[in-house]
């Protein structure tokens, strides 16, 4: 009787060592991959949104409703606003030149329970198509 109350004293105590390490680990998995899914779906929203906003859609009227109205379909509804999106005419876009429409998306990380020292505040995303 008294080895088996200590098989299980053991035992207690190797989850209590496993789980300290595995449920931190774990979560912190799960939160890296939601800030590279939202990442991704930002930066594909910046990137439609210029190109709609340069090709001149009739359903870019207004391009940061647009942005937000594509947000919404692809990630979490209300990750973005309208004051999120900056849209600007430039001459260069990386290394190339010409006449771009630029599409800059900043918004702030809404996951942060493990990995918060390690995150920014903010994710920014920009995205430029020709015109």
């Amino acid at each position: 009787m008294r080895g088996l109350r200590s098989r299980r004293a053991i035992s207690t105590i190797e989850f209590a060592i496993l789980a300290a390490v595995l449920i931190p680990l774990t979560s912190s998995i799960i939160e890296l991959g939601l800030l590279l899914w939202t990442q991704t779906a930002i930066q594909s929203v910046a990137s439609l949104t210029a190109r709609c906003a340069a090709i001149s859609s009739p359903q870019c009227t207004n391009v940061p409703a647009y942005a937000v109205t594509l947000s919404n379909n692809w990630t979490l509804s209300g990750a973005i606003n309208t004051g999120n999106v900056t849209v600007t005419a430039t001459a260069t876009c990386n290394t190339a030149s010409g006449t771009f429409q630029t599409v800059s998306i900043t918004v702030p990380v809404w996951s942060k329970m493990v990995l918060k020292p390690f995150l920014p505040d903010n994710i920014t995303v920009t995205s430029c198509y020709p015109t």
